[in-house]
């Protein structure tokens, strides 16, 4: 009872601190005190603003000030960003998000595709090292 009321604790205060919308979504969630983690297992999705996350599993970190800070998502994960008539999209065996910035790093056998309308304007492919894709300010994937 104590692990549940320190994790909603923690989401709600997170909420409070980030000026974006930020919303987790999983069947079932846990926090390890011990290792300063939340664990988000079956159907995960993440929304910070308009930029989407879904994957089978995920942990988010917990900073020493109480704040949620990065989650990683395994199993495949999925991150978009529609903006307007253009979305970006991120395909990856693992992505980590920076809950606080919005920064997407994509990590083995990655795609990234940025289609304007249902045109792909930019697709990138790569097996491994990683593509970073970043949302909202600065409009870039590399």
């Amino acid at each position: 009872m104590k692990k549940i009321l320190i994790l909603s604790i923690l989401i709600l205060t997170s909420l409070a601190v980030f000026a974006s919308d930020l919303i987790i979504e999983s069947k079932t969630q846990t926090f390890s005190d011990k290792e300063k983690k939340i664990k988000l297992d079956g159907g995960v999705k993440v929304k910070i603003d308009n930029l989407t996350i879904e994957s089978p599993r995920a942990d988010v970190s917990i900073r020493r000030n109480n704040k949620l800070d990065t989650a990683t998502f395994y199993e495949k994960p999925y991150a978009f960003e529609i903006n307007a008539n253009k979305k970006r999209e991120v395909k990856a065996n693992i992505l980590q998000v920076s809950l606080i910035n919005k920064v997407v790093r994509a990590e083995g056998e990655t795609q990234s595709i940025i289609t304007e309308g249902n045109t792909p304007i930019v697709v990138i492919n790569a097996d491994d090292p990683l593509c970073r894709f970043i949302g909202e300010n600065n409009r870039k994937v590399y």
